[in-house]
This record gives structure tokens, sequence and C-alpha cells, in this order.
């Protein structure tokens, strides 16, 4: 039972199927690289044919440049979007500074207005006051000159 574990381990181990690559290539792809057949193919091929090389080289480096001025503008638009989050926040700042103001201004209004109305009524509680006043006055006024009028006897008059 144990030799079979063993077996089992050793058909089916990660060293072993991380090897059989390696060996395929050593045993099929190096000799046919080296081969006359390869280099007839080289040969017919881009390695000796220098326009052929120079187009491709050209190719590339215009994909590459390509690339670059691509990622450039990429990174100036994040340059870019970093720039408007930054002024968000300042927008952000902006709007809840408005809102306290208006906070504000809300509150000092009712203030106002309370404040108008309680002096309205203080106005009117003066007013009546005074009225009462006048009106006592006038009474007391009345009052004394008819007993006053009253108090004269047709001897005084003459």
């Amino acid at each position: 039972r144990r030799l079979v574990w063993k077996l089992e381990t050793s058909l089916t181990h990660s060293s072993y199927f991380g090897g059989m690559p390696f060996y395929f290539y050593t045993l099929t792809c190096v000799p046919w690289f080296f081969s006359a057949k390869a280099f007839s193919m080289l040969e017919k091929g881009c390695w000796y044919n220098y326009s052929f090389f120079l187009e491709k080289v050209a190719q590339v480096l215009a994909l590459k440049n390509d690339s670059i001025n691509h990622f450039e503008s990429m990174i100036e638009q994040e340059k870019k979007e970093q720039w408007r989050v930054e002024g968000r926040n300042y927008l952000f700042d902006a709007k809840r500074n408005n809102v306290a103001m208006l906070l504000e201004t809300n509150y000092r209004e009712r203030l106002l207005t309370v404040y108008n109305e309680v002096k309205k009524r203080l106005d009117y509680q003066i007013a009546v006051q005074q009225l009462a006043r006048r009106k006592e006055q006038d009474h007391m006024i009345n009052w004394i000159e008819k007993n006053v009028v009253q108090s004269i006897t047709p001897q005084q008059v003459l």
C-alpha cells in the first residue's frame, strides 16, 4: 500500500508536470532550430534582408511612439482629474459656507421678526398706558373743574 502511494505521488508531483515542457522544447524545438531547414528559412527571411528589418524596426518605433503619446495624454488627463477633485473639495467647502450663511441669514431674519413683533406689542402696551393716563388726567381735570364750578356760589361770581 505504501508503494502505491509513492508511485502515485511521483507521477503526479508538480515537478513532473513542470519539467514536461522543458523536455519537450529541448527534444523537439532546439534540434529543429539548429537544423539546415531552419537556417535556410532564416536566410530567406528578415535576417539578411536589411530593408525589411529596418521597416519592421520603424513600425515598432512608430508603435512605441504612439503608445508613449497615448500614455502621456492619459497622464495629463489624470492630472486634470486630480485637479478637478481638489477643486471639488473647495466647491464643497464653498457650498457648506453658503449653507451656513443662509442659515445665519434666516436666523437673523427670524430674530428681527421676533424683535419687531415684541416691539409692536410693547409699543401697543405703552400706547394703552399713555391713553389710560391721558384719560385719567382728563377725567381728573374735568372732575376738578366740575367741583370747582359747583363750589362757586352766585355771590362769588360777581
